[in-house]
């Protein structure tokens, strides 16, 4: 579909597939606090009372109907089964066209993994899919894998650890103000691909962007630590232990994780589907590398509960944190 379009505009392109998730993060801390809403009494205050959750999953099951319904009746097949056809063979990658400004190309012009005739004439789908998998695929497959482990490890503990008490190590929010800064990241994850992710890949290039936010991420995650040692700095009324400045690092660290994960991800696509050297394999490819993804989502929730739950069993015991932050103090932060 992005054939002959620029490869900034073929950024922006694969960027709106990224905008849902950003709008579903805003939708769904919203359809969280929905049954909050009926307080009124009555007999759907009571229905709602007795299933709390049926109202959130009633409303996630609908929006989902919807996505079918649109893409069954508004979605044409794209793919096309044509026979011992060497034009399809795409010796420069799927997005590559003579149209596109050199200067903004990933991979050099005559990569040397483009298949032969004699090749595309007899082989079959594993082997045309086994002669997609260059280098070039396999490190992004690779790298995208590890970006997806490390933003789902991430999401699982930020929950634990902004939920845990203060006491605990944790910051002792309340679950308002973790969907509140699930809405922020959310947002934030919009506007990157809405309008900040096309204009570095027109500057930058897709690689040059991808490592560069690979790079940064390093520190970005690092830093995350520091936002529990904010409640020690006085606020602007001169007070210590207050949310002022935990919030204000929260939210500064939310914004650079989420723009490093936003460009990452969305580039890597762009990157896998630029690398791929023959359509009848693009499919398979894309699906070997969402297979990746996938088993990196479930492997980070249960590795970040083996290394939090290790860790609560060999961290200091409990008496000294609150005898640095004392129970009176932490309970009356934890009831306001």
């Amino acid at each position: 579909m992005t054939l002959e379009n620029s490869v900034a505009q073929r950024a922006q392109a694969f960027s709106f597939l990224q905008v849902v998730f950003g709008l579903g993060g805003i939708v769904g801390a919203f359809i969280g606090e929905i049954p909050h809403v009926f307080g009124g009494g009555g007999l759907l205050t009571e229905w709602l009372t007795e299933y709390p959750y049926f109202l959130p999953c009633f409303l996630a099951s609908a929006i989902a109907s919807i996505g079918w319904i649109a893409g069954f009746i508004l979605l044409e097949e794209t793919l096309v089964t044509v026979k011992h056809n060497p034009t399809n063979t795409l010796s420069n990658g799927l997005f590559s066209n003579s149209k596109t400004n050199a200067k903004y190309n990933t991979f050099t012009s005559n990569p040397p993994h483009s298949l032969s005739v004699d090749t595309w004439k007899n082989g079959t789908f594993v082997s045309s899919f086994f002669a997609s998998l260059t280098k070039p695929v396999i490190a992004i497959c690779i790298t995208s894998s590890l970006v997806t482990y490390q933003n789902v490890f991430y999401d699982e503990l930020f929950s634990i650890w902004t939920a845990s008490q203060r006491g605990l190590g944790g910051l002792g929010f309340s679950s308002s103000n973790i969907g509140t800064a699930l809405s922020f990241s959310a947002c934030i994850t919009m506007t990157v691909q809405l309008f900040l992710f096309h204009c570095l890949t027109r500057r930058f290039g897709s690689l040059r962007l991808y490592r560069s936010v690979l790079f940064i991420s390093v520190f970005v995650f690092v830093a995350q630590e520091l936002t529990y040692y904010l409640y020690e700095i006085p606020d602007i009324y001169g007070k210590t232990h207050t949310n002022f400045w935990v919030w204000v690092g929260l939210l500064s660290g939310l914004a650079a994780k989420t723009v490093c994960q936003t460009i990452a991800i969305t580039g890597a696509v762009l990157l896998l589907n630029n690398a791929v050297t023959r359509t009848d394999s693009l499919g398979a490819i894309n699906g070997f590398s969402q297979c990746c993804a996938s088993g990196m989502r479930a492997f980070g929730p249960a590795t970040c509960g083996i290394l939090w739950s290790t860790n609560r069993l060999q961290q200091v015991p409990s008496s000294t944190l609150r005898e640095r932050y004392p129970s009176s103090t932490i309970e009356a932060e934890e009831s306001s």
